[in-house]
């Protein structure tokens, strides 16, 4: 999943997030994406998937071009399933396979992070810390997390 969707799903997540926060005692709040621009090592995954981009983006243009050139709907869609659907399959797996390390190496901070400060609950939007009953702690989790991917 790239960035921008992971980014995205979190969206959706924080909403959850929120609703279950509510009965929590100990609250983590992170913002994903500041913890994977934070890392030190993400300017060469972003080459990495840049280079990515420039190698399938020309193809998906052309495919996406003569899609242009059918009338109906139906034999666009057709098209699309044969031609361009594989592209993207392909250049989305290649996409999660350079950022996998990087995921797993997240995930594995903030999981370490929430133990270490005796976390119930993360939410990862900091925004959604409005729903949070008083009294209960908020913390944020995200330079904790940032530190410990980039050691």
């Amino acid at each position: 999943m790239n960035l921008t969707k992971k980014i995205a799903t979190l969206g959706a997540l924080a909403v959850i997030g929120a609703f279950t926060v509510s009965n929590a005692a100990n609250v983590g709040v992170i913002n994903e994406e500041a913890i994977y621009t934070g890392y030190n090592g993400f300017g060469a995954i972003q080459m990495q998937i840049e280079k990515l981009r420039g190698e399938y983006g020309p193809k998906l243009q052309t495919e996406f071009n003569k899609l242009n050139n059918f009338k109906t709907d139906a034999e666009k869609q057709a098209y699309f399933d044969k031609n361009v659907r594989s592209i993207q399959e392909k250049y989305n797996q290649e996409e999660a396979k350079v950022l996998a390390p990087l995921d797993t190496k997240v995930g594995e901070a903030i999981k370490a992070v929430a133990n270490e400060k005796n976390i119930d609950v993360i939410a990862m939007n900091p925004s959604s810390v409005g729903a949070v009953k008083e009294g209960n702690q908020v913390i944020d989790l995200t330079q904790d997390v940032v530190a410990r991917i980039n050691k």
